[in-house]
């Protein structure tokens, strides 16, 4: 039994060097405190030091924001109802934040434009965007749906998303001094700068305008200094400018259905009025004033005549001109001689090609058309200028063939008409000229109803969507920052310490071997 006894006492003395002395451990640690709590603390402070450094000279931000609504239904396409592009970052300006920077004195604050310009984002901004991916986030989880299915609730679901984003729109200033702007003014800023740009766009850009509408074209006293047969002209003039105007509201999915309160006139109502105008009253005005020789001055109405003549002359000229043009573009298209990319804004080889020479407008019209790769719609737009150009060719063509037809007259009659009918046609042309003032008087009146009925109940392109501004302080993310890196560092660091401490010799197992 001895030897198993031994055997036994053998195992049991190598698993007691095997097992660790946890006691022992906890020992050689607290021998070597001061060098773990030194470590660890040099750690932090470093730490800390660091994001002392990062807050003095980068403070935290503080993010002032303004939910605006946007009262154009166009919004959503991005156009304003006048046409033209409509982008976010319009509420931004640099002539809008120029504005509000100049009336909020803030250079008085030595706070410089350009830095003013650079604390400012804007971004769409959805309300309900939660409640429509949760709808639709339900609804593509039925595994029974098709492949077809699954697509049209994807494209439903980034156009409602779209839609929801265009009416809203947030405005935010970034105010990156820990000690910044007052609270107050800021708010302020943030209110003036939807009230700037919409007054801007209204007033100056006019995006609520029609596009093209040519209803300011018309100045009504203008006139009265003309000789007759020239304010004849100036009224015919002033009647197509209207009568397009009113096309183009009559077309407007808003002014068409607008009625006057007042005369209960659409627009449709206007246009068949100033027909009969035109028809009725001003061209047979025209004729019947230079067929009897009605006028002021015999040699002013000759020479406005023949001004007149000389001008639509040159006109016709070019637009022979630039229909030979086109004729040559396309016969050199269908025959595949050369390639329309040669044909430069400088008209470079004009002589060499045959082309006469023209302004840059004309030639950029010719690089629009080739950018579109389809050969069928090049083709076609090429055609349809050409056609626009020979259209108007007629057009000047005919003022041309009147203005001749009155010249002659003129010098082939002698004034031998009586007061009395002279005195009448005059009073005529006052009269006719007074029924197109009241037509643009009352275009301009349903201009403004549609206008009204586009902005809702407020007058402005914006609404205020919060009653409060908001503000997201940027301090309390950076302390959070701090404390949790600092007890990660500290913990690492404390890790590391004792790690160190334990590969160290025991100072007492040192004295021991001494002695």
């Amino acid at each position: 039994m001895e030897p198993e006894d031994n055997n036994m006492k053998s195992q049991d003395y190598q698993h007691a060097r095997d097992e660790i002395d946890i006691g022992q451990i906890f020992q050689k640690i607290w021998l070597r405190k001061s060098f773990v709590i030194g470590f660890v603390s040099i750690v932090i402070l470093t730490v800390l030091g660091g994001f002392s450094i990062k807050f003095l000279t980068k403070p935290p931000i503080k993010e002032y924001s303004r939910v605006l609504t946007l009262n154009f239904s166009g919004a959503s396409e991005g156009l304003y109802p006048s046409g033209h592009r409509f982008s976010a970052s319009n509420i931004l300006a640099a002539k809008v934040l120029s504005e509000v920077h100049k009336v909020n004195n803030l250079a008085s604050l030595n706070i410089g434009e350009s830095a003013f310009l650079e604390s400012f984002s804007v971004s769409p901004y959805a309300t309900n965007i939660a409640f429509i991916d949760k709808k639709f986030s339900t609804l593509l989880a039925n595994k029974k749906l098709s492949r077809p299915e699954i697509e049209g609730l994807e494209k439903e679901f980034l156009l409602q998303l779209n839609t929801a984003r265009s009416k809203f729109i947030k405005i935010s200033f970034v105010d990156s001094s820990f000690f910044g702007l007052d609270a107050v003014l800021i708010n302020k800023i943030l209110t003036d700068i939807p009230k700037v740009w919409s007054k801007l766009s209204i007033n100056e850009l006019g995006v609520l305008n029609l596009k093209n509408s040519g209803g300011d074209s018309y100045e009504a006293g203008i006139n009265k200094r003309f000789e007759y047969t020239q304010m004849l002209n100036y009224l015919i003039k002033g009647s197509t400018d209207l009568e397009s105007a009113l096309t183009v509201l009559i077309e407007d999915k808003v002014g068409g259905s607008i009625l006057d309160t007042e005369t209960g006139f659409s627009a449709l109502d206007l246009h068949q009025k100033l027909e009969n105008l035109i028809r009725f009253d001003i061209q047979p005005l025209f004729s019947t004033i230079t067929n009897l020789g009605i006028v002021k001055s015999k040699f002013k109405t000759q020479l406005y005549f023949k001004n007149s003549i000389q001008d639509l002359s040159d006109q016709k000229l070019v637009l022979q001109e630039k229909q030979k043009n086109y004729q040559i573009i396309l016969n050199t298209y269908e025959k595949g001689l050369s390639n329309a990319n040669s044909i430069n804004k400088n008209g470079d080889r004009a002589k060499s090609t045959g082309f006469t020479q023209f302004d840059g407008t004309f030639f950029d019209q010719i690089t629009s058309l080739i950018e579109d790769k389809s050969d069928t719609k090049y083709k076609q737009k090429l055609l349809d200028k050409r056609l626009n150009i020979m259209q108007e060719a007629e057009v000047v063509n005919g003022k041309l063939v009147k203005l001749e037809r009155a010249l002659k007259q003129l010098n082939s009659k002698q004034q031998n008409v009586s007061e009395a009918l002279k005195q009448e046609f005059i009073n005529d042309i006052g009269i006719v000229n007074q029924q197109l003032i009241d037509l643009f008087k009352e275009y301009r009146t349903l201009l403004a109803l549609r206008n009204e009925r586009i902005l809702g109940d407020g007058s402005a392109l914006y609404g205020i969507a919060d009653s409060n501004m908001s503000v997201k302080s940027g301090l309390k993310p950076f302390l959070k920052q701090t404390v949790l890196f600092s007890i990660s560092s500290g913990i690492l660091a404390l890790m590391f310490a004792v790690f160190m401490v334990l590969l160290m010799k025991s100072p007492r197992k040192n004295e021991q071997k001494v002695a």
